[in-house]
C-alpha cells in the first residue's frame, strides 16, 4: 500500500491565506496590470456615402483633407488617402472628435482653412476624367464624440450640367463631336465647416465638357460648375461637329443649384440640330440613363 504524507488542517489554512494575500497584493498595484481595449484604441473606419446612400462616392486612391476638432476646439489637419473600398481610414486620435472631410484635396487648405472661407475653382478644361473629378467639390461632417458613428454623408457643393447629343441621321462620326459651356462663373468661396459655397460673380470662362459616354450614335457630356443662374437668350453652350462650332442659348432663365444636375437633350437630324428639352434631377448619374433614338 502506498503512503501519502499527512498535511494538517492548520497548515492548509495557512497556505490558503498566503495565496490570498499574494493575490490581493497584486491587485492593489494598478501598474502591474493594465487592460487595453484594442477596438477602442484602433483606427477609425468611415464609410463614405452621398445624400442618396450610395457608397464609393470618392474613387479609391484619392486624397482628401480631414479636420479633427476636440472638445477644447483644438484643430488637427491631415491628408488621407481613400481606401480600396471607398472608405476612409483615420488614426485612433479621430475617435471622440468632431470630423470635417473635403474632397478633392487642396494644397493650400491647411489647418487654418476651417476657420474661414476658402477659394475653390473648377477646371476650365474638364475633358479628362481627372480634371472632371478635380472640379467635384464634396464635403462631409460627423460628430464622432462618442466614437460609435462610422458613416459620413458627403454633399456635392457644385452643380452639374449634362448634355446628351443623339445622332438620328446615322451620318455623324460621334468622335468628331464635342461640347462646351460658355460664359459661366467658375469660382466660389467655400465654408468647410458649414458645407456651403458662395459663387463669385466677377469672372466668367468657358468649360470644355467631359465625354462621359460615347458610342457610334450617342455622346453624353458632363461639366461641373458653381451654382448660378443662366439668363435666357445668352450664349450658354456650344456644339462642335467636324470642326464647325455653333452656339446656343436657353429660352428661359435657368437656375443651376448645388447638388443637382441640369440636363439638355440635343438631336442631330437630317434637318439640322434640334434642342429636345431639358430637366433637373438630383446628382444621380443621369448620363447612365437609357436614351432612345426617335424615329
Amino acid at each position: 500500500m502506498k503512503y501519502f504524507p499527512s498535511i494538517s488542517f492548520q497548515k492548509l489554512t495557512s497556505l490558503w491565506l498566503m495565496v490570498c494575500l499574494v493575490l490581493l497584493s497584486a491587485c492593489s498595484d494598478s501598474k502591474e496590470f493594465v487592460y487595453i481595449d484594442d477596438d477602442e484604441d484602433g483606427e477609425v473606419t468611415l464609410t463614405l456615402i452621398d445624400t442618396n446612400g450610395n457608397t464609393n462616392v470618392i474613387p479609391s486612391g484619392s486624397q482628401v483633407g480631414v479636420y479633427m476638432v476636440g472638445d477644447d476646439g483644438a484643430v488637427t489637419f491631415q491628408q488621407v488617402e481613400v481606401g480600396g473600398d471607398g472608405s476612409l481610414i483615420l488614426p485612433p486620435s479621430a475617435r471622440g472628435q468632431q470630423l470635417y472631410v473635403y474632397s478633392p484635396y487642396q494644397e493650400d487648405w491647411g489647418t487654418d482653412a476651417l476657420s474661414g472661407t476658402q477659394l475653390f475653382q473648377v477646371q476650365s478644361d474638364q475633358s479628362t476624367l481627372s480634371s472632371f473629378q478635380a472640379s467635384d467639390l464634396m464635403i462631409g461632417s460627423l460628430d464622432n464624440s462618442d466614437g460609435t458613428n462610422t458613416t459620413m454623408t458627403f454633399s456635392h457643393l457644385m452643380a452639374k450640367v449634362v448634355i446628351h447629343i443623339i445622332d438620328e441621321s446615322g451620318l455623324v462620326d460621334m468622335s468628331q463631336v464635342s461640347a462646351e459651356l460658355l460664359n459661366v462663373y467658375h469660382c466660389a468661396n467655400i465654408d468647410i465647416k458649414n458645407a456651403t459655397a458662395t459663387t463669385i460673380e466677377d469672372e466668367v470662362t468657358n468649360i470644355q465638357m467631359y465625354p462621359e459616354i460615347s458610342t457610334d450614335w450617342r455622346l453624353s457630356t458632363s461639366a461641373i460648375l458653381p451654382s448660378q443662374t443662366i439668363t435666357a437668350g445668352t450664349d450658354f453652350f456650344a456644339i462642335t461637329v467636324y470642326g464647325v462650332r455653333q452656339t446656343y442659348s436657353l429660352t428661359e432663365d435657368t437656375v443651376l443649384k448645388s447638388g443637382q444636375t441640369f440636363t439638355l437633350n440635343i438631336r442631330l437630324t437630317d434637318q439640322g440640330v434640334v434642342l429636345d428639352g431639358s430637366y433637373v434631377t438630383d446628382w444621380e448619374e443621369d448620363s447612365e440613363k437609357t436614351i432612345e433614338i426617335k424615329s
